[in-house]
């Protein structure tokens, strides 16, 4: 674990000493590289926890038994058995056990279609949602580099994969949860101006769409202050209400059509701006280096 740590401190500090004049593919390659690292910490830290986990288990097992007086105390501190999952938007009750269903290669396998295969074991294993990745049409294959947000046929699977999915995890009692990048997204066509910011699909958008930051993509909005500026795409203009009103639309549609029950996004790039656009419930983490600085629901 200490060197699965020391590679993803590595991978923080040369992004933070990253020129500014460093071109996306560098930036993106590294934002690709501190991932993957990230996830390799993760997984050695799953590991140890499952150890921990599976000796507190054993000495459970060998204590006396409760008395009458601390199991009634017990099954007043334990949810409710008849806790609402998987019934649409709103429908988080506070106890959620979050099963992660993707890692960095999951877009190499047909994940929808694993998934499906998997619902009943990861229900049975107690847990209540599963994390599932960005569902749109992407520039790179985990899904994080979005095209036109309306087209679900990604790496993962096809739009009919991730539905029927879907519906396999509410039959079990398991809520969706969407990874949703609204931070930035990429453009289908070069504008006028000869830079890439002409979007495709249903949401064409243009340059005035955009943060003005980044002089590469032309972007003629405001100037962001809220969270990071991500120099490896165009970064999308929350102070306008079109924006928002366009990106709530797309998240009802995921959560009303689509099936998803939540949505999960990453703070360190998004703004309490953004926070409005959930008409479901949903999970936000902020990360620093290695330490996780807070999740919250809104």
């Amino acid at each position: 674990m200490a060197q699965a740590a020391a590679e993803l401190v590595s991978q923080e500090k040369q992004l933070l000493e990253m020129e500014d004049g460093a071109s996306p593919k560098a930036a993106n390659d590294l934002e690709a590289s501190r991932a993957q690292a990230a996830a390799r910490l993760e997984r050695k830290m799953a590991a140890m926890e499952a150890v921990l986990a599976a000796r507190r288990t054993q000495k459970e097992t060998t204590q006396e038994p409760t008395s009458p007086q601390k199991e009634a105390m017990m099954d007043m501190m334990r949810p409710a058995s008849s806790m609402p999952t998987g019934t649409g938007a709103g429908c988080g009750t506070g106890y959620e056990i979050l099963f992660q269903g993707f890692s960095w290669e999951s877009h190499k396998n047909g994940l929808y279609k694993f998934m499906h295969s998997k619902v009943e074991e990861i229900a049975a294993a107690g847990f209540t949602s599963v994390w599932l990745p960005p569902p749109s049409e992407s520039v790179c294959p985990q899904g994080y580099l979005p095209l036109d947000l309306y087209k679900l046929d990604c790496a993962y699977g096809t739009e009919k994969e991730l539905r029927d999915l879907i519906v396999a995890m509410h039959k079990v009692g398991l809520k969706a949860i969407a990874d949703i990048v609204i931070n930035h997204r990429c453009a289908n066509h070069q504008g006028a101006d000869g830079k890439w910011n002409k979007f495709g699909g249903r949401l064409a958008w243009d340059a005035s769409h955009l943060t003005s930051n980044n002089e590469e993509f032309g972007g003629t909005g405001a100037n962001k202050t809220w969270g990071d500026d991500y120099t490896a795409a165009p970064n999308v203009d929350h102070t306008q209400d079109r924006s928002k009103e366009d990106l709530s639309e797309w998240i009802c549609h995921l959560v009303n059509s689509v099936g998803f029950d939540g949505q999960y996004d990453a703070l360190r790039r998004t703004s309490r701006v953004e926070r409005h656009l959930s008409n479901s419930w949903g999970f936000g983490r902020l990360e620093t280096g290695l330490r996780a600085r807070y999740s919250e629901a809104w």
